[in-house]
């Protein structure tokens, strides 16, 4: 339901040179250009703390997924809010697409994140 943003990419500049920076966070209730949205795609990219690193590296749709994604400052993961009110580290070594897989609404997953 609701996971952890924040990124150690590099910051805003005065001098615009074209590269991506993390400038960009999410914010709650604010629905300006999705900046209120997180969301899991089958890329491993999105799931980390630098926002550079994943809209530096391929993948489909530019740097989009990367606007939307998850990551903190803890050491090799994030914590998710779980529908049921209870909270999971998620690490960053998870397969993607279980990952995404647990995104869904009643898909019955089950996962071992140890």
């Amino acid at each position: 339901m609701v996971g952890e943003y924040t990124n150690n990419g590099k910051q805003q500049s005065n001098v615009n040179d074209g590269s991506p920076t993390s400038d960009r966070g999410t914010f709650w209730a604010y629905t300006y250009a999705s900046y209120n949205q997180g969301s899991i795609t089958s890329e491993s990219r999105i799931f980390s703390n630098d926002y550079v690193k994943c809209a530096t590296t391929a993948g489909q749709g530019g740097d989009n997924p990367c606007k939307r994604s998850f990551g903190s400052h803890h050491a090799g993961g994030a914590n998710f809010v779980m529908c049921d009110g209870s909270v999971r580290f998620i690490r960053y070594t998870i397969d993607i697409n279980a990952l995404a897989a647990m995104a869904t609404i009643a898909g019955g997953e089950v996962i071992n994140d140890r």
